[in-house]
């Protein structure tokens, strides 16, 4: 009995063996066969903002205007950097695009404007269309080069810039108006039409003279008090009287000067 079980194990064994033999010689042979090439799309690229530098992922394709590139299908993030990418008010752009198989995408890319402005003076307000942006120095990021900016400071007449059709970097004097209460203070500082700042130079000249006459006058009034205790001169008192005299006159016009020169500087 024990000798039927074994045979018939066997037999089992040797069949099952047969068979996945033969199976596994039915499997078709892949060995040899090539890949297929990347699926491909294209694009072409446009902007209101020619020369920005274009990336997608991480490759970098050319600047705009790129009339066609060979891009691989599926999801890529393409970015559009400003050419002067080294300025940190010029925003990077980032979007998702999807690209299938021999399909051509134009792509039209609006870079949003930039707007600096500054003024002199400062702290003037800014009102883009309608409605108030902020004050001055401001930085304006706008999607459109077809926007109203006015600038407005109490007693300066208004700056219209009505449209703007490039990106810009100004500065702006505000001209000051001509009944402004303000004017009355010092109007050859705070009129900007006046070039004239003789006040200024002036009151410099007196201070540095008059200080100059004045210790030359002590210098030497401190000479003759010397000759005055060695010789007992009357001669030398009275020179000393006088060089004394002077000294003092001169450090008055002197402090005058200088309040002057600071009343013109300071005041507004």
């Amino acid at each position: 009995m024990m000798k039927f079980f074994r045979s018939m194990l066997i037999c089992l064994l040797f069949t099952t063996g047969q068979s996945l033999f033969c199976s596994s010689s039915l499997l078709p042979d892949t060995t040899g066969i090539e890949e297929s090439e990347t699926k491909q799309a294209s694009i072409s690229i446009k902007s209101n903002l020619n020369g920005l530098l274009v990336y997608i992922d991480t490759c970098y394709i050319g600047t705009v205007p790129i009339d066609s590139v060979q891009v691989a299908t599926g999801y890529h993030i393409i970015k559009f950097i400003h050419p002067e990418n080294r300025n940190w008010s010029f925003q990077t752009v980032a979007e998702t695009l999807s690209l299938k198989e021999s399909e051509h995408i134009h792509y039209n890319i609006q870079y949003p404007y930039l707007y600096r402005i500054s003024t002199i003076p400062y702290n003037a307000t800014v009102v883009v269309g309608d409605s108030i942006y902020g004050t001055t120095p401001l930085i304006i990021r706008a999607s459109s080069d077809s926007i109203n900016i006015s600038i407005f400071k109490e007693g300066y007449r208004k700056i219209t810039l009505n449209p703007i059709s490039d990106i810009i970097k100004s500065d702006f004097i505000l001209e000051q108006e001509k009944n402004s209460p303000q004017l009355r203070g010092s109007e050859y500082l705070l009129n900007i039409e006046s070039k004239s700042y003789t006040p200024i130079y002036l009151s410099t000249f007196m201070t540095v003279s008059a200080g100059a006459v004045s210790a030359y006058c002590k210098i030497k009034a401190d000479k003759y008090y010397n000759d005055y205790q060695r010789t007992g001169s009357e001669a030398s008192l009275r020179d000393v009287h006088r060089f004394d005299r002077m000294s003092a006159i001169s450090l008055i016009v002197a402090e005058i000067g200088f309040f002057m020169l600071s009343y013109l500087l300071f005041s507004q």
